[in-house]
């Protein structure tokens, strides 16, 4: 199978702003499309976090698929072009081809970004998922899982960023499919193309898939903000196409204490986890409003089967004479201590960190004094005695020790 980028941002809500999808006039027209699919939810996701919330413009599909939607006003309508269109698919939904869904799924498309501001038609099928979900992730690893549509209408270089990635994703997919760019957005069932046709519904297991682990996720994590889980097909992320054929899937989580990337090399029955091939935490702690301790680790293996892991691992305390939790970036006056282990491994499981005091090789010392920022590194062994397992031993340690050293360098 062709490369697929399938993700999913599980979750319900409803809204307060929604329109009857038989409305005469629309901001944005369209169709739903497997086959033409009756009772799925269409939304402008203007948080970026997968679920219809209050205030985001939404309709139901009509008959033949068919949607109209319209804005509020012109800054939300400014607001949705800088924002994704998501398709909750539910069971009861009725694909007029394929007859009653029985596994939800979700559908999306790509963000005009600034683009029209005049009434657009836009179709939402399992390709322009692809489209999207491979740009999406993207997007949250290199600005965060918490952007939202404002993000890109006050960052536009930003926006020119992922506009010149989506122009060579639509190349890559489009190659790969071997379908024009315009087949990819269109109507495939109204111009009666098989090959379009066929690949979409060859998709849409696999975007149920990514919503089931994507809900089975987000019951996991209770305080989750965001959970992304997709499976995709192909090379391009691994180095000397170390994986040609070999399926993926890759897990993004954000909680307030946990960020994790996490990208596993599968069977294609999507199932079987054969091999880790990067994983990405970073676990915050903060024991009051001055202090936050964290771990922090990277291990990867891009290179094939064989090939050694590289393996970061880092802790952290910091003491800030403010409020840490509102003002981190601020201009406090504040500490930082860094031990960090990097080593490699045959096993992923080899990279772990037990003890940093046994295995920390470098040390970082990071001051903050009236904004002027200094940092002094060290080769173990440390001049400050101690500081080592912050996660389990923060409530032993003075953060005055801390100072006193940081001012002593």
């Amino acid at each position: 199978m062709a490369l697929f980028l399938l993700t999913a941002c599980g979750g319900g809500g409803s809204s307060s702003s929604s329109s009857n999808s038989d409305s005469t006039t629309a901001d944005v027209a369209g169709k739903v499309i497997d086959g033409y699919i009756e009772g799925a939810t269409i939304y402008y996701d203007l948080n970026y976090n997968g679920e219809l919330d209050d205030g985001e413009p939404s309709v139901v599909s009509g008959e033949g698929g068919l949607f109209n939607l319209t804005f509020e006003d012109e800054t939300q309508k400014a607001c949705a072009w800088n924002s994704p269109l998501v398709v909750d698919v539910p069971v009861g939904a009725v694909d007029l081809e394929n007859g009653t869904v029985t596994e939800a799924y979700q559908m999306f498309r790509a963000p005009n970004f600034g683009g029209t501001t005049e009434e657009t038609t836009a179709h939402i099928t399992p390709l322009t998922s692809v489209l999207w979900t491979k740009v999406q992730s993207m997007i949250f690893q290199e600005y965060g899982a918490d952007v939202t549509c404002d993000y890109f209408s006050a960052n536009p270089s930003a926006v020119q960023d992922i506009l010149l990635l989506m122009d060579e994703t639509v190349q890559n997919v489009s190659q790969t499919l071997g379908l024009t760019e315009e087949e990819l957005y269109s109507d495939y069932v109204e111009e009666q193309n098989a090959v379009a046709h066929d690949l979409a519904g060859d998709i849409v297991p696999i975007l149920a898939k990514s919503l089931e682990d994507t809900l089975a996720l987000k019951a996991q994590y209770g305080d989750t903000n965001f959970v992304m889980v997709q499976y995709y097909q192909g090379s391009e992320i691994d180095n000397e196409n170390a994986y040609p054929d070999a399926w993926y899937k890759d897990v993004i989580v954000f909680t307030n204490e946990r960020t994790i990337y996490e990208l596993t090399k599968v069977d294609d029955d999507l199932e079987t986890e054969i091999r880790p091939i990067s994983y990405s935490e970073r676990v915050r702690q903060n024991p009051d409003s001055n202090t936050e301790v964290y771990t922090f680790t990277t291990f990867e293996s891009r290179l094939g089967d064989d090939s050694d892991y590289t393996c970061q691992s880092s802790e952290g305390y910091i003491y800030a004479d403010e409020d840490i939790l509102n003002d981190i970036a601020g201009t406090q006056n504040m500490y930082e201590i860094i031990n960090m282990v990097n080593k490699s491994s045959a096993d992923f499981d080899g990279c772990a960190v037990d003890d940093f005091e046994l295995e920390a090789t470098t040390r970082n010392i990071i001051t903050r004094i009236d904004s002027v920022s200094e940092q002094n590194t060290e080769t173990a062994p440390f001049g400050l005695s101690g500081w080592f397992n912050f996660s389990d031993n923060y409530g032993t340690l003075d953060y005055n020790e801390l100072i006193g050293y940081a001012s002593s360098l």
